[in-house]
């Protein structure tokens, strides 16, 4: 029951465009609900490409860029917390 697409783990789902650029509206967006710049936000999305060319994260990648954000934090709890969300 359900479409096949849904019953594919993160894994096995397959990538249905390439993450090389923001879109002008991604980027005002992105702006508009932080305290960043555009050309802030096209740094950290270049940053981003280097790590994952594929804009997917394992746990552990994603809890150690939360740690370089936040050395002084606790950031398993919250990393656990945003990958039980999806």
């Amino acid at each position: 029951m359900g479409h096949q697409k849904s019953k594919l783990s993160n894994e096995q789902q397959p990538i249905e465009k390439e993450f090389t650029a923001l879109t002008f509206s991604q980027i005002q967006y992105i702006c508009r609900h932080t305290n960043l710049i555009d050309n802030e936000v096209c740094r950290r999305h270049d940053q981003f490409l280097k790590i994952s060319k594929d804009g997917r994260l394992m746990k552990e990648q994603f809890t150690s860029i939360l740690q370089e954000i936040w050395p002084t934090g606790n950031v398993h709890n919250f990393s656990n917390y945003l990958f039980n969300l999806w």
